[in-house]
C-alpha cells in the first residue's frame, strides 16, 4: 500500500493463542502514522480554501493551488481521508454562503470553490466526500435556485452544476415538511396575517 517492503504476516491457528493477545505490530501503527502524516499540505489546503469567499483572481488562484495539491493524490486517494472533514466543511460553508447571498455575480464567486469541490470528488470519489456535506432542508430553496440560474450553454458553469447537484444529492434525501423551504408560501402567510 506505502511501496514498502513488508514482513510476512503470521497466521494465527487455534494452537497459536499468543498471538491474538499480542500487541500491534510497530510497523502497523507506524502505517497508520505514516498515512495521517502523508497529506502534508492539508493545513495549506485549508487555510487556501478559506480565501475562497472572496472571488476574484485570489480565489482562483488559491483554487488552482489547491486542485493542483489535491491531484498529486490521486493515485493513493485514501491518503486524504484524515482531512476531509477539514476541507469540505469550510469550502460548502463559502458555497453557502454565496448560494444563499444569491445575485447575479454569484456564478462568478462559485466557480473557484466549486472547482475545489469538483477536484475532491474526483480525487477522492463522490460517495466518500458526500459524507461530510451538510443535509439541511434550508438549502435546498437556494441550491435548486442557484441550479436555475446557471445558463447551460455557458461551458464554464459545469463544475458549479456538478458540485451543487453532488450536495443535493443529499438534502433531498432528508425528510421535512415543505412548508419550511419554500419562501413564496411563507411571505404569502405572513401577507396574509398582516392585512387581517
Amino acid at each position: 500500500f506505502f511501496f514498502r517492503s513488508q514482513r510476512p504476516k503470521q497466521m494465527v491457528s487455534p494452537t497459536n493463542n499468543e498471538s491474538l493477545n499480542a500487541p500491534p505490530e510497530p510497523d502497523a501503527v507506524d502505517e497508520v502514522v505514516e498515512a495521517r502524516l502523508l497529506f502534508t499540505e492539508a493545513e495549506e489546503a485549508a487555510q487556501l480554501i478559506g480565501s475562497l469567499g472572496g472571488g476574484g483572481d485570489e480565489a482562483a488562484a488559491a483554487a488552482e493551488r489547491v486542485c493542483t495539491i489535491l491531484d498529486r493524490y490521486q493515485e493513493q486517494p485514501g491518503v486524504l481521508d484524515p482531512a476531509l472533514e477539514l476541507l469540505v466543511v469550510p469550502l460548502l460553508s463559502v458555497v453557502r454562503t454565496l448560494a444563499h447571498a444569491g445575485g447575479a455575480a454569484v456564478s462568478a464567486s462559485l466557480r473557484p470553490p466549486c472547482r475545489v469541490m469538483y477536484t475532491l470528488c474526483k480525487v477522492r470519489g463522490y460517495k466518500t466526500v458526500v459524507k461530510f456535506v451538510p443535509h439541511e432542508a434550508r438549502d435546498l430553496e437556494p441550491l435548486v435556485g442557484l441550479l436555475g440560474t446557471l445558463a447551460p450553454e455557458d461551458g464554464d458553469t459545469w463544475q458549479i452544476s456538478y458540485s451543487l447537484m453532488v450536495w443535493l444529492s443529499m438534502v433531498v434525501m432528508v425528510p421535512f415538511d415543505l412548508s419550511i423551504i419554500d419562501s413564496s408560501a411563507a411571505s404569502a402567510a405572513s401577507a396574509s396575517s398582516s392585512s387581517s
